[in-house]
């Protein structure tokens, strides 16, 4: 029964696979559940700058903010995260951590000034810069005793109604060439697995990468009362996922099955091109009023993918790998609008506070041949997902050289029903001006929660089985050191 024709079937399943590595609703809030961060300045008011401006990453908001400034700066930003997670699966309980450094900042402000004798218009700036818009790091550990299923419940009910070499070579071909699946016999098409329960499993993801966005900015200040600004960017970002999922036998009491474990690596490239204007209106000396608008950002991507399935089972250990995956497509994500009202109390400090609105239901995939490859995936997106309202809050209050920021944000959840995926970021943060010399220090805590399926849950549904699903605590400390100078 074993050991078919197996190149045939790596043919067939090839140029039909749509399997484990599709695209999915994931995918679509990875690159569009957007939190810039980048100087400690903002990130210290928690991104609420839209509506102050003369800030290096507050560009990336409202690029009218860039008219604000009065002299060219140059500035840098270094930062250390520590991803914690926290996961509970069967009333298992599991903690993990990583750290990642990173650069999520940089800039260049050239300010000109006009002879305000002879123009109302006081100056023209140009910027250049690029920030941090996502970071896709994180580590997860679920781990607990399942006495009600196994991934090969999931693997049977893919591969049946398939003849082994019909198999998909991404999941049910590898199950079945490690002996976790065979044939029923006098039935080529029916499958049967070597375990369905009392398991112990455990999970480990570990996702890398960060999402960077290169601005080239301009902005206008017309009398000191109305900024315009405009800009061309550039995002780009990769993300890496490692996981590995296994499952034993520590009672040792399922016959001839003693382990199994699946790898499973994937790699998304991506760049993309949007545009931004903003516009920042200042009718009295304390009061700021700001409005932007972002375009959809069209993205070209391109996937590789891979897995590897290895079993300890009838006394032999076998292992199998599918064939590498490589896969190109598009992309767009969502138009944004921010409204921002900023309060400035001379040379003191300011208050801002801003509203941003996303359609998260204009996610879009596509390929570059028309075809119906994501018809299913967009209908998901329209069905599933829902409208972003995203609110910053920021203050700073300064006494020379020094200045002391807090400012908190709140991201809603993209999820049409589920309402617990939102996010809180909390900041704080000082800073020190003196003469040129610019330094600022923020802290950022971020609070998230989120779920994890470790196989179909929908199988589980079918067989009458709890569904696997983990859910996660996934918090974040980021703290973050700029210097910069004014030339």
């Amino acid at each position: 029964m074993k050991k078919l024709s197996f190149y045939l079937g790596l043919c067939l399943v090839i140029i039909g696979y749509t399997g484990i590595y599709a695209q999915n609703l994931d995918d679509a809030v990875r690159y569009s559940y957007l939190m810039p961060y980048g100087d400690s300045r903002f990130n210290a008011v928690s991104g609420a700058f839209s509506g102050i401006g003369a800030n290096i990453t507050g560009i990336s908001l409202n690029p009218a903010g860039l008219g604000v400034y009065k002299k060219s700066e140059i500035s840098g930003s270094f930062s250390i995260s520590n991803f914690l997670s926290n996961s509970k699966y069967l009333n298992n309980s599991n903690d993990d951590i990583k750290t990642v450094v990173s650069l999520p900042s940089m800039g260049l402000v050239i300010s000109s000034n006009f002879n305000t004798d002879k123009h109302d218009w006081k100056n023209l700036n140009f910027g250049l810069s690029y920030s941090k818009l996502a970071d896709f790091n994180s580590r997860i550990m679920i781990s607990a005793d399942n006495p009600y299923s196994s991934i090969v419940d999931v693997y049977s009910v893919y591969a049946n109604g398939f003849l082994p070499n019909q198999l998909n070579v991404f999941d049910t071909w590898l199950a079945f060439d490690t002996w976790l699946l065979d044939t029923i016999p006098g039935t080529p098409t029916a499958y049967e697995g070597i375990v369905t329960r009392g398991v112990r499993q455990d999970y480990l993801e570990i996702n890398s990468g960060s999402m960077y966005e290169i601005n080239l900015a301009i902005a206008g200040n017309y009398d000191d009362k109305l900024y315009i600004g405009g800009s061309i960017n550039f995002p780009i970002f990769s993300f890496e996922r490692e996981s590995t999922y296994s499952e034993e036998d520590v009672k040792d009491t399922i016959p001839d099955f003693k382990s199994l474990e699946v790898f499973d690596y994937l790699n998304t490239d991506g760049e993309g091109l949007n545009f931004k204007i903003g516009f920042m209106y200042k009718p009295i000396q304390w009061f700021r009023f700001s409005l932007a608008f972002h375009s959809p950002t069209y993205f070209w991507l391109h996937d590789s993918y891979f897995r590897t399935m290895r079993t300890n089972v009838y006394n032999g250990i076998y292992t199998a790998d599918s064939p590498r995956g490589e896969f190109n497509y598009r992309y767009y994500n969502p138009m944004r609008a921010i409204i921002g009202l900023g309060f400035i109390f001379g040379e003191n400090g300011f208050i801002n506070a801003e509203y941003e609105w996303t359609d998260y239901t204009q996610n879009h995939f596509s390929t570059k041949k028309a075809n119906t490859t994501f018809f299913d995936l967009n209908n998901s997106i329209n069905n599933e997902l829902t409208y972003g309202h995203n609110i910053r809050v920021g203050t700073e209050w300064v006494l020379k050289p020094f200045a002391m920021r807090a400012g908190y944000a709140y991201y809603s959840s993209p999820y049409k029903n589920i309402s617990n995926f939102d996010t809180h970021v909390i900041g704080l943060g000082f800073g020190y001006r003196e003469n040129i010399l610019i330094f600022d220090v923020g802290i950022n805590y971020y609070l998230h929660n989120d779920q994890r399926y470790l196989y179909d849950p929908l199988v589980m549904e079918i067989l009458n089985k709890p569904e696997p699903k983990a859910n996660l605590s996934m918090n974040n400390i980021l703290v973050s050191f700029t210097i910069g100078m004014k030339l």
